[in-house]
């Protein structure tokens, strides 16, 4: 939505978190088509590949900051995004998950997800 102007209905804090989910929503397989393979690596030396989903050659290191798995920005909460960020992961095929603000609330619910897509070593750090 860059150079858009806001809509004169619309309140800015509104706008600029649907300016905010537009941006993430068009960055998925656009921005993870251009990650380089590296054809030299053996990611066989550091896991289990027999599962792996890619084919082979590529280690997947992933970070997402879900902010809380909260649908909103800064004070306004408009919803639970667990369901959704749950899909990104799975979509993203990961072999490493490193996940930014899990409310401590959630470990438990979170890490039975993560171990159900694929992830058996959850790890939190408070």
């Amino acid at each position: 939505m860059a150079g858009t102007p806001k809509p004169k209905n619309v309140a800015f804090k509104d706008w600029m978190y649907s300016c905010f989910k537009e941006d993430v929503s068009w960055g998925g397989s656009r921005w993870n088509d251009k990650i380089p393979e590296h054809k030299h690596f053996a990611p066989s030396l550091l896991v289990d590949t027999s599962s792996d989903k890619s084919g082979g050659g590529t280690f997947r290191v992933v970070t997402f900051n879900v902010h809380f798995f909260r649908v909103g920005f800064s004070s306004t909460i408009i919803g639970d995004s667990l369901g959704e960020c749950l899909d990104v992961i799975a979509a993203l095929s990961a072999d490493v998950l490193l996940l930014q603000e899990v409310p401590a609330s959630l470990v438990g619910p979170v890490t039975i997800r993560l171990k159900a897509l694929g992830f058996p070593h959850p790890t939190f750090a408070g």
